[in-house]
């Protein structure tokens, strides 16, 4: 009898521990972390049809779906998951997930890494700043714009330093009129701002790869974008301020402005302003289409060529 308690014991304990990417203008113009809040960490999974995740206030490990969990490291840190994003913000319940999307309403800055071959990152943060930092991502979407800017007073996409990171719209290609929420592999209501020390590749098979309704500027990074449509627009202006940017567009415009009226504060809309860097770009329409007007800075190295 005691013989049998043992073995029985023995295989309790071992049970237990098995489980422990040329120019025209318009009418006028010549060319020319946490210290006093906690980190909030969440990881979510692969598209599927799961419970809402919210990102609450400390480091947490929230997964959407069980089985594409994401494991520990050495440090004690949450690692991404092979098919998922981790998120990483000081900002209690400033974000949540469901089925793939990502939706952030609250200001402050959001870390994603990972990937994720279906899913989104949406910002509806009305009236409010908000951040989304890149740090080795690849996100892909046949659904609608993998960053989709919807409401915010301003927007800054962040390629963080030493990161290539990958955005995909996978979208067959727009056809007419057909108009679905985002225009862009990037799309933006707002002023959005796109930087970073990092690498930014885009490719966009709907339409653009980068839009923005207001004004665009560019910052820093290393940026490719290959889109069947324009390369990068913004309705307003488009300002490059720096950075080694390689740009295609294999059926319309490298670079569009739309706007030519003047703003309330007395900025004339639909420039197109290349203050520095290197910039490339390659388009079966014109290369750079303002609205308005062209200014190249001679100090810029800019390269323009048609199909």
């Amino acid at each position: 009898m005691k013989k049998r308690l043992l073995i029985l014991t023995v295989i309790a304990v071992l049970t237990v521990s098995a489980l422990g990417a040329c120019a025209k203008n318009g009418d006028a113009g010549s060319d020319a972390a946490a210290t006093s809040a906690p980190v909030n960490t969440g990881t979510g999974a692969k598209a599927t049809d799961t419970p809402a995740v919210t990102g609450d206030a400390g480091t947490s490990d929230i997964t959407a779906d069980p089985a594409q969990e994401g494991t520990g490291t050495s440090d004690g840190s949450a690692a991404a998951p092979a098919e998922g994003l981790t998120v990483t913000t000081e900002v209690a319940d400033g974000w949540s997930e469901k089925n793939g999307v990502y939706t952030i309403t609250k200001a402050g800055e959001y870390k994603f890494s990972g990937t994720l071959s279906e899913g989104r990152i949406v910002v509806n943060a009305k009236g409010q700043e908000v951040s989304v930092i890149l740090s080795g991502v690849t996100l892909s979407s046949v659904e609608d714009s993998v960053i989709y800017i919807e409401n915010a007073e301003e927007a800054t996409v962040v390629a963080q330093n030493g990161t290539v990171n990958t955005l995909n719209d996978n979208r067959a290609r727009k056809v007419g009129n057909q108009e679905l929420a985002g225009n862009a592999c990037i799309y933006s209501k707002d002023d959005l701002s796109v930087q970073g020390q990092g690498t930014l590749l885009i490719n966009a098979s709907y339409n653009k790869g980068i839009h923005t309704k207001n004004d665009l500027k560019i910052k820093n990074l290393t940026l490719e974008v290959n889109a069947v449509g324009t390369a990068i627009q913004g309705n307003d202006s488009v300002t490059i301020k720096s950075g080694n940017i390689t740009l295609v567009s294999t059926e319309n415009d490298g670079i569009t402005t739309k706007d030519t009226d003047v703003s309330s504060k007395g900025k004339q809309r639909g420039v197109v302003t290349i203050e520095s860097g290197t910039v490339s770009i390659t388009a079966k329409d014109e290369c750079i289409n303002a609205a308005y007007d062209v200014q190249i800075d001679p100090s810029a190295q800019v390269t323009q060529q048609k199909y």
